[in-house]
Order: C-alpha cells, then sequence, then structure tokens
C-alpha cells in the first residue's frame, strides 16, 4: 500500500520542496539545502528502504522497543543512507521505571551502537513522561556527554 499510495506523492512532494528550498537560497551561499525529515512512529523498518528511495534523509523517533528497530541493525541496514534522530533513551520503559545506573547504561549501550560514521542524533524516542524521577532525566544526558 505504501508502495502504491503514498511513496510517488512523497518523492514528488520532497523532490519539489527541494527546488523550492536549494542550497544557496536567498543569495547566501552559506545556505544549506533543505533535508527531509519524517516522523513516523513504529516498526518502520520494512518502510526505510521505500522511504530513502523516495528521498527521505532522517527518521524520528527511533523506536527502539519496536520489532526490528533495534539500534545495531538499524545502523548496520541503513546508516549510510539516512540520519536516525532518536532512539538513544528508551522513555517508555527503561527512563521511567529504570534505576539511574540502569539509564546510563542503557543510553551508552544505545549511543555506542548509533554514532559510528555519524547519522545519529541523540534524542530519547519520546517525549518525556510525567512520573519520571529527576535522577533519572539527568543520568540520560550525563551518559551523553560522557
Amino acid at each position: 500500500m505504501y508502495r502504491r499510495l503514498f511513496k510517488p506523492r512523497h518523492k514528488l512532494m520532497w523532490e519539489t520542496a527541494r527546488k523550492l528550498a536549494p542550497a544557496g537560497r536567498g543569495g547566501d551561499p552559506h545556505r544549506p539545502p533543505l533535508r527531509v525529515m519524517l516522523h513516523c512512529c513504529g516498526s518502520i523498518r520494512a518502510l526505510l528502504p521505500d522511504l530513502i528511495d523516495a528521498g527521505l534523509e532522517a527518521v524520528n523517533p527511533v523506536q527502539i522497543s519496536t520489532a526490528g528497530m533495534e539500534a545495531s541493525g538499524l545502523k548496520k541496514d541503513f546508516g549510510r543512507d539516512i540520519v536516525l534522530w532518536g532512539g538513544g533513551c528508551d522513555t517508555q520503559t527503561v527512563l521511567r521505571s529504570g534505576t539511574p545506573a540502569q539509564v546510563r547504561e542503557h543510553v551508552r549501550r544505545q549511543v555506542g551502537a548509533m554514532t559510528a560514521d555519524g547519522g545519529f542524533v541523540f534524542q530519547q524516542v519520546h517525549n518525556i513522561l510525567a512520573g519520571v524521577p529527576p535522577a533519572n532525566i539527568v543520568a540520560m544526558f550525563d551518559a551523553v556527554r560522557a
């Protein structure tokens, strides 16, 4: 269904946007070209080849708790072709229910798997939920800075 109904429209929309916002637009030679990012939750691994082919350059979030969305596999299979914007910390389970030490270890593991050769922007999977211990939020950011 994606290939038939959405992919051709995504490709056209993203190509048109790039033509309307090329590098150097507005007379500024340092202005970069428009980049295309899509917010798409869940297990999207099967869609990634088609999204990339249609012109997608970054995806957010990277919902690592869903099927096929483990960090190391995504990075290995798609890390050369797309920026993974998110997936740095599971906000639904680890950040909410883990100890600060568990959060730090989880974030270090995620960042380690995602940063090789670039193409990763640290962000947690989703917004930080209510009731998350402040110490866990501090632990998440401390682990990223380490």
